[in-house]
């Protein structure tokens, strides 16, 4: 049975897919027949693979038969049928599209190579290659061309040695010592730790699992060893590392039991085989009897009450090669190795989300920031969301001919930095979006990032509006000192609805909004005078009770049939009583 839930691996908030630690089975009657697949490589190098029948679901629900635990797949995102040789990708209206080879598709047949994209997750198409078609050599480098997981036998089956807990390899106290052979089993393990600890803090995952077969051969006797990782994007056991004291049988498999295999990850154990050989199982695999394996130990990989993988090693030499201290020896060995590999994870997970940080802190406030990063907040995904938010633009009045009497560019780039930075600090004090900068001018919005309190959008743009009215006030007065001429900034503010998502090219993608209710916001900002916020009616009705507005009468604008009717926001209505007004 597959392990229980506290045996996955950490996942990460957007991981693409999520599940138990499944170690793939082969069936007998399946092995060498050709399918067709989609493989799936992981950041680490990890690659899985979905053999395809007739009939796949792919989707977010655990009902389909391939799922991707991605939020930008839908629930039912596609299917690919057989029809006759071929195999046919079908969209099914998903939200945010099926692509093959970077084009959107409704339907359409698959071919040897195809990319295929299924919200983030990018998977390739692999035909069946035919029983008679030849096998490029190069294709048995691989670790998984070397390496097999025979399917589950009768319970017993294996010649099982010895167990060991992973709380039996702890070291005794001092006190508690009397055999000079624990002694040197604790020496053993020591060495083991400074050994991995001399590779230091990476985020190379590759060269990590290679050092600890490296040091398991330096102190073990074994022929061949693998190291099997449970992939975090997937949840499957996969070989990844593999090592042989003679690099040239190569054409030798390695191979392990599924049910040794479960059986180390279900209960945490570490497993001593005596004669592999002798396994029953075994008997009609010709392959195996010519490797003649004699004995075999598999270990967990644990570090924090989580597998991350399992460790396998072999001696084709003789019988009883390895010892219970050989076994507690590789346990250690596998301990240091998991945490060092939770390290590595950690360390990628660190890179990644301070990249995301870098990226998101652009245009977001930063405690949305935090929560995004910390997994409490809705993810912004790719494509559109239709909403109902409001649009700030604002720019300076009488730019062109403040540049033409400026000292020279240097001049006119420092007045912009320290314009917009005293205006982007308001933005993200009332908690708006920061869409971009155009020139002079500045876009901002609120109400479009799913999970937020997005129901007061209107007031919070106004409210910011006039924040920034009084921050320019501020600025024009450190101008004055300088003797310097005042900057004139205008804010046209609209609400209503329009659509918000990640939009561009696959290159370069920005947050952003587009719609009717976006061109009029930029419409109604050039409006307004300098020192003026000139909010739209869809605008002031949603504030009335709020802030105080004076109506200017109706303006006809571009791309609109009929005049807009605007109001000036002069305060909110708590300052004007504080104040006595």
């Amino acid at each position: 049975m597959p392990p229980s839930e506290d045996t996955r691996p950490p996942l990460r908030q957007n991981d693409p897919l999520a599940g138990k630690v499944i170690v793939p089975k082969l069936q007998s009657g399946e092995i060498g027949v050709p399918k067709a697949r989609l493989t799936y490589k992981s950041v680490e190098g990890l690659e899985t693979e979905f053999v395809l029948d007739d009939h796949n679901s792919i989707g977010r629900h655990p009902k389909n038969s391939i799922r991707l635990h991605d939020r930008e797949v839908s629930k039912e995102h596609a299917t690919i049928i057989r029809t006759g040789d071929d195999f046919v990708v079908k969209d099914l209206d998903s939200s945010n599209g099926t692509f093959v080879n970077n084009k959107r598709i409704k339907e359409v047949t698959l071919r040897e190579g195809d990319e295929l994209l299924f919200g983030s997750m990018h998977l390739v198409f692999r035909e069946p290659v035919a029983p008679d078609q030849p096998v490029m050599p190069s294709a048995r480098n691989s670790v998984r061309d070397q390496v097999t997981i025979l399917p589950a036998g009768p319970q017993g089956a294996t010649h099982i040695h010895a167990t060991l807990s992973d709380q039996e390899a702890d070291f005794l106290p001092s006190k508690d010592i009397t055999d000079v052979d624990v002694l040197r089993r604790d020496y053993d393990k020591l060495r083991v730790a400074h050994e991995l600890s001399r590779l230091g803090l990476s985020s190379e995952f590759s060269a990590l699992l290679g050092k600890t077969l490296d040091v398991a051969f330096s102190i073990l006797p074994a022929d061949n060893g693998v190291i099997l990782v449970v992939d975090p994007e997937t949840g499957v056991l996969l070989p990844h590392s593999l090592k042989r004291r003679d690099p040239g049988s190569t054409s030798q498999e390695i191979v392990l039991s599924s049910t040794i295999v479960n059986q180390v990850i279900n209960d945490r154990t570490s497993v001593l085989l005596s004669d592999a050989v002798l396994d029953p199982r075994f008997s009609g695999a010709q392959s195996i009897i010519a490797q003649g394996i004699r004995s075999a130990m598999v270990v967990p990989l644990v570090a924090n009450n989580v597998v991350y993988g399992v460790m396998h090693i072999d001696s084709r030499q003789r019988i009883g090669a390895f010892t219970e201290k050989d076994l507690q020896i590789l346990q250690s060995l596998a301990t240091q190795a998991a945490v060092a590999i939770a390290n590595t994870r950690l360390i990628r997970k660190v890179e990644e989300d301070a990249k995301t940080k870098g990226q998101l802190s652009r245009f977001l406030p930063p405690h949305v920031v935090d929560q995004m990063v910390n997994g409490k907040g809705q993810p912004i995904l790719k494509g559109g969301r239709e909403c109902e938010a409001s649009v700030l633009f604002c720019d300076i009045r009488g730019f062109t001919t403040m540049s033409e009497q400026a000292g020279g560019p240097q001049e006119i780039v420092g007045l912009l930095n320290d314009y917009f930075e005293r205006l982007v600090e308001v933005v993200f004090e009332y908690q708006g979006v920061l869409d971009k900068f155009i020139g002079d001018a500045m876009m901002a919005h609120w109400g479009t990032i799913e999970g937020q309190d997005n129901e007061d959008h209107a007031f919070q743009a106004v409210a910011g509006a006039l924040q920034l009215r009084d921050a320019i006030r501020e600025f024009n007065r450190d101008r004055a000192v300088d003797g310097l001429p005042p900057v004139g900034m205008g804010v046209g503010i609209n609400s209503g609805h329009l659509v918000a998502g990640y939009m561009g090219a696959k290159r370069r993608l920005e947050y952003t909004v587009i719609g009717d209710t976006v061109n009029t916001a930029s419409r109604v900002c050039g409006l307004a005078q300098p020192d003026q916020v000139v909010i739209t009616e869809s605008t002031q009705q949603r504030v009335a009770d709020r802030i105080e507005a004076r109506y200017l009468g109706t303006r006809q604008v571009k791309g609109k049939e009929q005049g807009v009717k605007i109001y000036e926001a002069v305060a909110l209505r708590d300052a004007m009583s504080n104040t006595g007004s």
